[in-house]
C-alpha cells in the first residue's frame, strides 16, 4: 500500500487505504434498502406474501441469479461502511437456464453454484422476483427483473425552471 501511495499512483485513494485495513466490526442483517429498493433475506421472505429476496448480478456476458441469504455490513476505520449480500446462487449452465419463445428466462432453482463465492456488493445487484414456470415443473421459476416505481436516475431527469422571460401568457378578457 505504501508503494502505491509513494509513487503518486492515480489508483491510490484514502478509501483504498481504509479498505486495506482490517474491518473494525461486522454485522449481519436480514434486510437492506439499496437505491430505494428493499431486499429481504430468503428466510424472512418465506413468511411473507411479497417477494423481495430475488437478486441478479450482471456479469460479463452472463447474468447470475439467486436469492439473498443475509446482508453483511463491514465497518472500517473512520466509520466507512461496505455492504455485501451473501447469496445462494443458482447454476447458470445451459441445462439450468432456458429461454422460451417469448423471451422469458426460466431458472432451475433446485440447482446451486458458486457456493465458495457467495458475496456481491449490495449496490451491484438488481432485484428480481420469481414466478412458477408451469411448463417446466416445480423447481423452475421465471425470473422477472424489478423496475421500481418512482426511482429515477438523476442523469436522465431534466428539470427546467422558467425564468421571467418564460412567464405564462394569458389572453386579456374582452
Amino acid at each position: 500500500m505504501d508503494m502505491i501511495k509513494s509513487d503518486d499512483n492515480p489508483n491510490w485513494s484514502h478509501e483504498l487505504l481504509l479498505l486495506a485495513m482490517q474491518p473494525q466490526r461486522a454485522r449481519v442483517y436480514p434486510t437492506c434498502t439499496v437505491n430505494g429498493v428493499k431486499f429481504v433475506s430468503e428466510e424472512r421472505d418465506s413468511r411473507r406474501r411479497t417477494q423481495n429476496s430475488g437478486v441478479m448480478a450482471l456479469g460479463h456476458g452472463l447474468d447470475y441469479y439467486g436469492v439473498l441469504h443475509s446482508v453483511v455490513e463491514l465497518v472500517y476505520a473512520e466509520g466507512m461502511k461496505v455492504h455485501l449480500f451473501k447469496c445462494r446462487w443458482f447454476d447458470t449452465g445451459a441445462q439450468s437456464m432456458k429461454m422460451d419463445q417469448y423471451g422469458n428466462l426460466s431458472v432451475n432453482t433446485a440447482t446451486s453454484a458458486y457456493e465458495d463465492d457467495p458475496f456481491v456488493f449490495a449496490t451491484s445487484v438488481k432485484q428480481v422476483f420469481y414466478l412458477d414456470d408451469l411448463a417446466r415443473g416445480d423447481a423452475w421459476k421465471i425470473a422477472n427483473i424489478l423496475h421500481p416505481r418512482n426511482i429515477y436516475r438523476a442523469a436522465t431527469l431534466e428539470v427546467t425552471i422558467p425564468g421571467p422571460e418564460a412567464d405564462a401568457y394569458q389572453q386579456p378578457k374582452q
